[in-house]
């Protein structure tokens, strides 16, 4: 049984989750080194009532057999040795004496094995003329009944060549000697075959699954004449294969897995005509194999295991008697795991799972006992983010035998119960970032799962956070955003490293295919911002920064604006205008972009994304002054000033869809994006700040002087005694001094702020009275 235990998960901005079946499958080893187990198979081979394992050992070129004691202490048998690289076994009582054999396929031959009763066995030679035998088959694993192909109740084999790329079986004769009957023979690579009686008609019909010429079935006209059909060509490499009626409407399906670049895990639904829909499992299922039907958890439907050997897991997927499938994570630790065999190891009435290491990994033969009682807490949530008050509905997703009764949740890590309820809500009133908590019971066990950081919930302001080479954006063509005469763009960026392209950096703010903002960490200039622009007289035009302009971990303000008719190019940080290089200078108009998309964060050309946070983009097709970039960098636009084109202020906090705020609707998609905390903007601007009523009509005044050597006098004029504050700000809304506070009497003040201990950048000095608020802006550069 499953003790209670804790589950700490952390995510970042994730909705939905792969579950973990550790509750239900305990791992034990058997054998710390086989050798390299490419192959495993299980069965009573001695007659004693216990199931043993036999298992092929690739390196050390044997087979041999463990013998169980009825307690899961095993003794190994050697079975046979100096073979040549065996590669595939498979266990059924093929003379039909009442005892175990095998099937044993190697690089250059197939041969069997017959039991004496005892776990004594004798080879029998079948063939010496296949090169690299992939698979033999000689039981039906989801029928669990022999492998007639013919139908005259001998058991015969059914074979893959994997390089050789032949498809093939076996007839036996009755008396064990083997025949064989080729159905196809120009494959370039197989990998696997399950056989069933496919279209109804009883006779048995074959699947296969091919590298690079996709999956089929073979029909048997009935006289073993096979004929093949093309089911499915969109994996290039499929690989293993298992028939069987998954949906229990009385006609064959089958799961398959595919490994290359199309790595996946699937079931195919028959019809009942013999047409097959793909139904994924798993995409990214980086090395899958041994796909294998089981109706694992005794619910009356049937479940699907796999194993990814590349990606160093096992799986199964539960079927919720809809064919609606939860993965449910077995190992984290299955590297080079290529076969998975179902066995009732220990005897208590369930199946188990055993399974080998091959040749690059750990080479354990191992088990996992199918449990009892056991509680696996978990639960998935609609929202990962948004603004305060957010309303997230929890639905609870525990994974439980017997079924969880109760439940306790903690939404936000104060240690008080907020509900008690199997599928709640909760609204966050505050911005925060919080961890959930969720106790879940049954009548025997309870287990704890620990979501931390799962939900970030914002005051207003948010942005987008951009992973390189995964992140992008997208907001098709129009001839609204073809601009080719002059431009300004403007953002507020948090980068977080110079771009995906090591030497380079193309940290990408902005791209229209034939202009592009983009970070240059090296080679044409060091650690800057930079403008690329191809013109309409051809060449193109590379205008950046001063070395060292752009610092990352910190915000920035950047504006960039172009005027084609006297072909200047200005750039702020920051709000001030920097001293520009370039390799080519820019001349005339932009070159038409009239159907190439537009894009934040993402460089089109070359799929390349920005490193860090994107907020408050605005596009224009004038050139701003700098006064009006400064005065405008702090705050919102209303939206409809003249020559704005777009303006994505990016406080939507959730979804995938950023919506442009001016008049016009150059809506953009996203994907693989990150909603994070904004710039902290005022939603009417810096300066404008309501506060209650001014009874009296009192005008207050502050302002502010450099004094030289980072010194500034901050002058406050008081109409009417009252209570005031004088507080510093950053650029991230955070109060980094306070000047002074306490009640003033009416008159003139004046404070020094010696700013020489701070970083570079834009400060807020703001005035709070009873009826008033004025803030100034200070710019500090050196």
């Amino acid at each position: 049984m499953k003790r209670k235990g804790v589950c700490i998960i952390s995510f970042l901005l994730l909705v939905s989750y792969s579950l973990t079946a550790a509750a239900m499958f305990s791992e034990q080893i058997i054998v710390q080194n086989s050798n390299g187990a490419n192959s495993i198979a299980g069965g009573d081979f001695n007659g004693d009532g216990y199931s043993d394992i036999l298992y092929t050992c690739y390196q050390s070129n044997h087979v041999q057999w463990l013998e169980n004691d009825g307690s899961l202490n095993f003794t190994a048998h050697l079975i046979v040795d100096g073979l040549n690289r065996p590669r595939t076994i498979d266990v059924y009582d093929i003379d039909q004496n009442g005892t175990l054999d095998f099937v044993l396929g190697t690089r250059s031959k197939i041969s069997w094995f017959s039991n004496d009763g005892n776990g004594s066995f004798t080879e029998h030679f079948i063939s010496n003329t296949w090169s690299v035998t992939n698979m033999v088959l000689v039981r039906d694993p989801f029928l669990d009944t022999l492998m007639d192909i013919n139908g005259d109740g001998e058991v015969d084999i059914l074979v893959t060549a994997c390089s050789s790329g032949v498809l093939a079986w076996f007839e036996n004769d009755g008396s064990e000697n083997f025949s064989e009957h080729i159905i196809k023979d120009d494959f370039t690579v197989i990998s696997g075959a399950s056989a069933a009686d496919i279209d109804s008609d009883g006779d048995v019909d074959i699947f296969a699954a091919a590298h690079g010429e996709g999956i089929w079935w073979f029909e048997n006209d009935g006289l073993e004449n096979f004929t093949g059909h093309l089911i499915f060509n969109s994996w290039d490499k499929g690989n293993r294969i298992q028939a069987g009626d998954i949906d229990q409407d009385g006609d064959v399906d089958f799961t398959a897995t595919s490994c290359g670049t199309s790595a996946a895990v699937g079931w195919f639904e028959n019809d009942g005509s013999e047409n097959f829909t793909l139904h994924l499992l798993k995409n990214n299922f980086n090395g899958g194999r041994s796909p294998v039907i089981c109706d694992i958890d005794e619910d009356g439907d049937y479940d699907i295991f796999a194993t990814a050997w590349q990606a160093s897991v096992t799986v199964f997927f539960e079927n919720d008697g809809s064919e609606n499938f939860t993965e449910r994570i077995i190992s984290t630790d299955a590297y080079d795991l290529l076969k998975l065999y179902v066995i009732d190891l220990d005897s208590d009435g369930d199946q188990d799972l055993i399974a080998g290491s091959a040749v690059y990994a750990t080479n354990h033969i191992r088990w996992w006992e199918n449990i009892d009682s056991f509680v696996d807490a978990d639960f998935s949530i609609d929202l990962s983010t948004g603004h305060a008050p957010l309303s997230v509905n929890f639905t609870e997703q525990s994974y439980s035998k017997p079924s969880v009764d109760s439940w306790a949740w903690d939404f936000n890590s104060d240690g008080i119960y907020d509900s008690y309820d199997q599928h709640p809500n909760w609204i966050y009133s505050s911005p925060g970032i919080y961890t959930v908590t969720l106790i879940a019971s049954n009548s025997l066990l309870s287990d704890t799962c620990i979501k931390d950081s799962i939900i970030f919930v914002f005051d207003g302001e948010s942005a987008l956070k951009f992973t390189p080479n995964q992140s992008s954006t997208n907001c098709p063509a129009s001839p609204g955003l073809n601009i080719t005469d002059s431009l300004t763009i403007e953002a507020w960026i948090y980068p977080t490293g110079w771009g995906p392209n090591t030497t380079v950096g193309y940290g990408t703010i902005l791209d229209k295919e034939e202009f592009t903002v983009l970070l240059i960490k090296g080679v044409y200039g060091k650690n800057c911002l930079g403008l690329k622009m191809n013109h309409q007289e051809g060449g193109s035009s590379l205008t950046m920064t001063p070395d060292s302009s752009i610092s990352l971990h910190g915000w920035l303000h950047i504006a960039v604006t172009y005027g084609y008719e006297d072909s200047t190019v200005k750039i702020y940080i920051n709000g001030v205008e920097q001293t520009l290089n370039s390799t080519n200078p820019p001349s005339g108009k932009i070159a038409d972009n009239l159907n190439s998309d537009l894009s934040i964060g993402f460089y089109q050309n070359f799929n390349y994304s920005f490193d860090g946070i994107i907020d408050e983009v605005r596009l224009w097709n004038i050139v701003r002054s700098s006064q009006e970039v400064y005065a405008n960098m702090g705050g919102y636009l209303s939206g409809n000033e003249a020559g704005l084109v777009g303006y994505w202020k990016m406080n939507e906090g959730w979804g995938d869809s950023l919506i442009d705020n001016s008049v016009n609707t150059y809506n953009f998609s996203v994907e693989d994006i990150n909603w994070v905390q904004g710039t902290p903007f005022h939603p009417t601007g810096i300066d404008e700040i309501v506060l209650p009523e001014n009874p009296f009509q009192l005008h207050f005044n502050l302002q502010c002087r450099v004094l030289g050597n980072s010194k500034v006098n901050i002058q406050m004029e008081i109409p009417a005694e009252g209570y005031i504050a004088l507080s510093i700000y950053d650029i991230q809304g955070r109060k980094i001094e306070e000047i002074t506070h306490g009640f003033y009497h009416c008159g003139l003040y004046n404070f020094c702020w010696d700013l020489h201990d701070y970083p570079l950048g834009l400060y807020f000095v703001n005035l709070q009275t009873e009826y008033e608020s004025l803030s100034s802006k200070i710019l500090l550069i050196r």
